[in-house]
């Protein structure tokens, strides 16, 4: 369900009421109001094609022997902005085990961890995967 809108805003109440529908038929609710629903960048996300492509960014890490110390060690390293040790902190371990698990990291995504928009979209799709 979409709030109040006026004639010019009927395309964006349409996409907002197909979206709250979208989840209310997934999650089995029956009634979803898109007030109610997360806001912004991560909002869009919770779309099956926002969720497709942040399964597509993550896959390489996903398919490792290795996928759940690469993943908690990359959202540690993201959400410390880089900073070695604060992140190996939040991880308790050393800060050159998490430099070579950011250098495996950095072997297996095909972007480059050192572009601010790659490092965006991987935090966007570690969030969508928390949420799933």
């Amino acid at each position: 369900m979409s709030g109040e809108s006026g004639y010019e805003e009927l395309p964006e109440a349409l996409a907002q009421a197909e979206r709250a529908l979208e989840v209310a038929r997934r999650d089995h609710f029956g009634l979803v109001r898109h007030a109610d629903l997360p806001v912004g960048f991560l909002g869009l996300l919770d779309t099956p094609a926002g969720e497709g492509t942040a399964r597509r960014l993550l896959a390489p890490l996903h398919g490792h022997r290795s996928s759940a110390e690469l993943l908690a060690s990359l959202r540690a390293y993201l959400a410390a902005a880089g900073r070695w040790d604060a992140a190996a902190e939040s991880l308790g371990i050393h800060r050159h085990t998490l430099r070579y698990r950011i250098a495996r990291i950095r072997e297996l995504l095909p972007g480059d961890l050192d572009d601010p928009d790659y490092r965006a979209e991987l935090w966007l799709a570690l969030r969508m995967t928390e949420r799933g």
